[in-house]
């Protein structure tokens, strides 16, 4: 049963002295005061929350499987500093999975717009050059998946103050050609109208991405699996939530991971690997080596690594908190 919100606003100063009194230990009361001031206690309190204490819940029945619960206090010796270290461990991962993701999503608008533009310049916005599961309403639905889509890029084109967008507008008439208008969308809008393209043009694309089957062929399914866990990824770095041990909503699909040699390890450990971040960033590495392959993914896998061996300071955690395997630097991919 719901019961209503009763906490009261804290000063910064009754903040620490809360904390304090969890158990939580701090040598510095002002410093303490200047990170819940520019970090805020909400949001520390996701990465303090692996450092609270737990207890066994008592249980008579032999058949019920003994349980822990999670309380307010903090296990002895934890300390604010492994807190903000865990927090800014975190900080830095996202900017690192956001410099990655930026590449891909711009590979993959224009790999969408020119595969489309070859059917017609305006084939994001015909049925006859899209999937019919996504331009034709099923049964139950008020309207289909390409006209949701169509509202949604009709209200992005409207909002748009891009100078090219203004350009269009002032010198022509009609809808914008898929090439422009792929540049309208957010990342979730783009694999949206990937997953309604045609099965060949799907295709097409996956193989430029390298997402392709034993056989070379381009693996469609695989990479609009991709899409969505980059794009579940991708929202969570845009809103600064908590990313290094989420458990993935969008999960990878491991018998995809399996028919590329470099992501194979990736599936042999699944779930470990893919629920939580490591599976992602697997992709992502392996997705810039195809986007780049003069130098693959270059500098940001140096970095990456040198983030994931020497960033989680005094936190007392480590990758294999993200889901990565023990032996993950042996691997081909990492080399």
């Amino acid at each position: 049963m719901n019961v209503p919100y009763l906490k009261p606003w804290l000063s910064l100063t009754d903040q620490v002295t809360l904390i304090q009194a969890r158990g939580l230990g701090i040598t510095d009361v002002d410093s303490a005061e200047q990170v819940l001031a520019s970090i805020g206690y909400y949001r520390l309190s996701g990465y303090w929350y692996p450092y609270r204490r737990s207890v066994p819940v008592p249980t008579t029945d032999p058949n019920q499987l003994s349980a822990n619960l999670v309380v307010d206090d903090f296990r002895s010796g934890s300390t604010l500093q492994q807190v903000v270290d865990l927090y800014e461990f975190d900080r830095v991962l996202k900017l690192l999975v956001m410099d990655a993701i930026e590449r891909v999503e711009v590979a993959v608008r224009t790999k969408i717009g020119y595969t489309l533009g070859k059917r017609d310049r305006h084939a994001h916005l015909s049925r006859n050059h899209l999937d019919r599961n996504f331009t034709h309403r099923r049964t139950g639905q008020s309207a289909s998946d390409h006209d949701t889509w169509k509202q949604k890029l009709a209200a992005a084109q409207s909002r748009s103050k891009e100078d090219f967008v203004r350009h269009f507008a002032s010198r022509y008439h009609g809808h914008l050609p898929v090439w422009v208008a792929t540049e309208l969308l957010d990342f979730g809008g783009l694999s949206y109208l990937y997953t309604g393209m045609v099965t060949a043009d799907r295709n097409e694309v996956a193989a430029d991405l390298g997402a392709c089957d034993i056989g070379g062929a381009g693996h469609g399914k695989m990479l609009a699996n991709w899409l969505r866990a980059i794009n579940y990824v991708r929202n969570i770095c845009a809103h600064h939530s908590r990313l290094w041990n989420r458990n993935m909503v969008d999960q990878l699909t491991p018998r995809y991971l399996g028919l590329i040699p470099s992501l194979n390890h990736v599936a042999a450990g699944a779930p470990h690997t893919t629920k939580r971040v490591y599976g992602t960033l697997c992709v992502l590495k392996y997705l810039l080596d195809q986007i780049q392959p003069s130098n693959g993914a270059g500098a940001w896998s140096s970095d990456l690594v040198s983030h994931l061996e020497t960033g989680f300071g005094s936190s007392g955690f480590s990758v294999q908190d993200m889901g990565f395997p023990t032996n993950w630097r042996t691997e081909a991919l990492w080399k």
